[in-house]
C-alpha cells in the first residue's frame, strides 16, 4: 500500500511540473511545430495494425487521410501557413489517398472506391491548377507576351 502511495505522489508532482511548464510557455515551442506528428503517428499506427491484420481494408481510408493532413500541416508550420493558399486542393487529394489504399489492398478491388479516387485527385489538379495560375498567372502571361514580341521581331520575314 506504502509503495502505491509514492507511485501516486510521484504521478500527482509530475503533472504539477507539467502544468507550471506549461504556464510558463515552455512547451509552447516544441507543441507549435510537432503536433503534426500526432496525425502522422495516428497514420502509421493505423498501418501497421492493417499490415498485422489486426484491422480490416476500411482503415486505410482514415490512415490514408491523416498522414497525407499530417505532412501537409508539417510543412505548412515550417513555411508559417504562407501557402496555405495555394495548397488548400490538398485537402481533397488526401480523402483521394485514402481511397486509392483502400482499393489496391482490398481484394475486392472495388471499381467505385477508384472511380472516386480518381475524381477527386482530378478536382484536387484542377483546383490546384486553378490556385496556381491566379498567384503567377500574370507572370505566365506576361512570359507568352513576351515570348510573342521576340517573335514578331526576329521570327520569320
Amino acid at each position: 500500500m506504502e509503495r502505491n502511495r509514492a507511485t501516486i505522489g510521484l504521478l500527482i508532482i509530475a503533472i504539477g511540473i507539467v502544468l507550471i511548464l506549461f504556464k510558463l510557455d515552455t512547451f509552447d515551442f516544441v507543441f507549435d511545430f510537432s503536433w503534426p506528428f500526432i496525425f502522422i503517428f495516428v497514420s502509421i499506427v493505423f498501418h501497421v495494425l492493417f499490415f498485422i491484420r489486426i484491422f480490416p481494408t476500411g482503415v486505410l481510408i482514415p490512415g490514408g487521410i491523416l498522414g497525407t493532413y499530417g505532412l501537409l500541416f508539417l510543412f505548412l508550420n515550417f513555411t508559417d501557413w504562407h501557402y496555405l493558399q495555394y495548397l488548400w486542393p490538398i485537402f481533397v487529394f488526401g480523402v483521394a489517398v485514402g481511397l486509392f489504399e483502400f482499393y489496391f489492398f482490398n481484394r475486392q478491388n472495388p471499381k467505385d472506391v477508384l472511380t472516386a479516387g480518381i475524381v477527386l485527385t482530378i478536382i484536387s489538379i484542377v483546383f490546384m491548377s486553378f490556385s496556381l495560375l491566379y498567384s503567377i498567372g500574370i507572370y505566365f502571361i506576361a512570359g507568352i507576351l513576351i515570348l510573342f514580341g521576340i517573335w514578331l521581331i526576329f521570327g520569320r520575314r
